[in-house]
């Protein structure tokens, strides 16, 4: 991965932000997981790389120092409202992540009628001498607020109009065609190796996570059948954003209701199985909410029917992706925790 970083590198400017890296400037000192957590969101520590990369793109910068975006894995800063740039470490696997992003973002804006903000620029910080490059990319900023921010004041009548509109959105997006670019390709392999790879310690990983039931966590291995029939190989994978969280839904105040802006955060983007975008979307989005999950799967094209199979395909995809989807999720609903079976839980989550 760091070889095709290096590689994207090369070349002087142009309109697609590949430039002539920068050599004189100190890279970030960010290669522990400490000193990564105490200055990923300090905006004057990165005050010189923001103003490196407005300078070689022609951004003029009236405030010094960059506003801090929603902080998540990769350092993010707002620039005078106008733009916003994402720096990608290597830690947690950021060249991956960089190129997932460009390859996903940019098929997305090709559409020309996904919502998202406009890449402005990509680039490499630094040459390939450098022990890391640090790839960036450059999007407009467009006003609104992540839908997680607003949640507590968005009506559920108006939640119904979002989850009907993430229902358009999301089955358009998963109608484009794959990408055949940098990182992700037409075909089931990426997929197919993530599921291989969560698999060998998944019933271990939860045990060390800590959120579901010890009960639940015991019939993990028996539960989660050969990663080949959690596969449709038969079908054709499709294009998927990967992690649509309320963080990664951006709205904006209509008068008294809030609409779709825009999806935002394609880092996680992957090709596979179209029912992977249900784990985000009811347990964080939707908070579990059986009439949004409703609205959603009807108003998606061709409509999703969940029955016990696919209630239960997705716990096997909920169980096996390499995050915690779990995280804090019985403590918001203690009931859920009085089950006693995985089956169980599956149908409790899926089952309309």
């Amino acid at each position: 991965m760091y070889y095709m970083c290096q590689r994207m590198s090369d070349g002087s400017a142009n309109s697609e932000g590949k430039v002539t890296v920068m050599s004189r400037m100190k890279p970030p000192e960010l290669e522990c997981i400490e000193d990564y957590r105490q200055r990923f969101v300090d905006a004057e520590y990165w005050r010189p790389y923001v103003a490196e990369v407005c300078g070689r793109h022609s951004l003029a910068m009236r405030k010094t120092l960059p506003e801090v975006g929603i902080p998540g894995t990769y350092p993010v800063f707002i620039i005078d409202r106008r733009w916003i740039i994402k720096f990608f470490g290597r830690l947690f696997n950021g060249g991956d992540v960089f190129l997932a992003e460009l390859d996903a973002h940019t098929s997305a804006l090709e559409a020309g009628d996904i919502p998202v903000p406009a890449l402005i620029a990509h680039g490499m910080l630094f040459d390939g001498n450098a022990e890391w490059s640090w790839p960036y990319m450059v999007f407009e900023f467009l006003p609104g607020e992540s839908l997680s921010k607003v949640r507590t004041r968005v009506s559920f009548t108006n939640m119904v109009v979002i989850a009907r509109g993430l229902g358009q959105i999301v089955s358009r997006l998963h109608s484009l065609p794959v990408p055949n670019g940098n990182f992700l390709k037409p075909n089931w392999d990426g997929y197919s190796s993530l599921l291989d790879k969560t698999r060998i310690d998944c019933a271990q990983r939860h045990r060390q996570w800590g959120d579901l039931p010890g009960l639940m966590v015991s019939q993990i291995d028996k539960f989660i059948p050969p990663i080949e029939k959690l596969v449709p190989k038969a079908d054709t994978p499709r294009f998927l954003h990967g992690d649509l969280t309320a963080d990664h839904v951006l709205v904006e105040n209509v008068g008294p209701d809030w609409r779709i802006r825009a999806l935002i955060d394609f880092g996680d983007a992957m090709v596979g199985d179209p029912l992977f975008e249900l784990i985000a979307l009811p347990l964080d989005l939707f908070q579990s909410d059986k009439e949004l999950l409703k609205v959603f799967v009807q108003t998606y094209q061709p409509p999703i029917h969940l029955d016990e199979t696919r209630a239960q395909k997705l716990m096997c995809l909920c169980l096996l992706h390499p995050f915690n989807v779990f995280s804090g999720f019985f403590a918001k609903h203690p009931e859920a925790a009085r089950l006693t079976s995985l089956a169980d839980f599956a149908m409790w989550l899926w089952e309309i």
